[in-house]
């Protein structure tokens, strides 16, 4: 099982430079003063714990930036509910039924990079975010580690999630899904978690949950609400 070039990823996914400062790896934008750092992994919450004085020394070095962490790092900015799934957990009852309607009505099947990013394009513009872009996906669609699930009605692709094999964990990422479902997010969710699990996984990461809807779906499915992503950012160009 290969797990995923967190390196690699992050330049392919923003056009960006792997770097190191005072010990924390990063992802590097821009050249001269205008130079931004993203920690590493970029868009994912590092395990690496940063200490105030490193943080002090990025924003010395770089204009602007942003640090997720699972450690608490200073004054952040955000605190938001990253769940986690272990073996043995168990789904809510109404998950449970949800589950029991998806695969009634659903199966999984192929599909390709426009399947997966048209869903997932418009399900984070439903959302009020704004999807990462066309070209960086395609970046790193194919990486190894990289891991995707497709589900038809029989007609047509329907639903889709991607996740990333990482050394400690098994991360879903990015989902999209068509909104004429109300039980799709219930069983992609499902399917990553069993493909996690079933590479050897001993916990499956949820991914970040900005909202309370979020929040509810995967504490139903088994998550862990009490384990939190610490975000940083800052811009001296444009205060925070």
């Amino acid at each position: 099982m290969g797990t995923l070039d967190l390196d690699l990823f992050g330049q392919r996914l923003v056009g960006g430079r792997a770097v190191e400062v005072g010990g924390i790896k990063g992802i590097e934008r821009g050249r001269f003063v205008l130079k931004a750092f993203y920690s590493y992994p970029y868009t994912l919450a590092t395990p690496q714990r940063v200490e105030e004085g490193t943080v002090r020394l990025l924003k010395k070095v770089y204009v602007k930036g942003e640090v997720a962490s699972v450690h608490p790092t200073g004054p952040v900015n955000l605190r938001l509910p990253s769940p986690v799934v272990r073996k043995g957990s168990r789904y809510h009852r109404e998950r449970r039924r949800l589950l029991r309607r998806a695969e009634e009505r659903l199966e999984v099947v192929e599909g390709g990079f426009e399947d997966f990013y048209g869903l997932y394009a418009k399900t984070a513009e439903f959302h009020g975010r704004k999807p990462i872009p066309l070209k960086g996906l395609r970046r790193v669609y194919g990486l190894v580690g990289v891991d995707k699930v497709f589900v038809g009605d029989g007609v047509r692709v329907v639903g889709a999630i991607m996740s990333l094999r990482l050394e400690d964990r098994y991360l879903l990422w990015q989902m999209g899904w068509d909104r004429r479902y109300n039980f799709l997010p219930t069983f992609l969710l499902h399917l990553a978690i069993q493909t996690g699990f079933s590479l050897g996984y001993d916990s499956v990461d949820l991914g970040i949950s900005p909202t309370p809807k979020s929040l509810k779906l995967k504490t139903e499915m088994g998550g862990d609400p009490d384990r939190y992503v610490y975000v940083l950012r800052w811009n001296r160009l444009r205060p925070l």
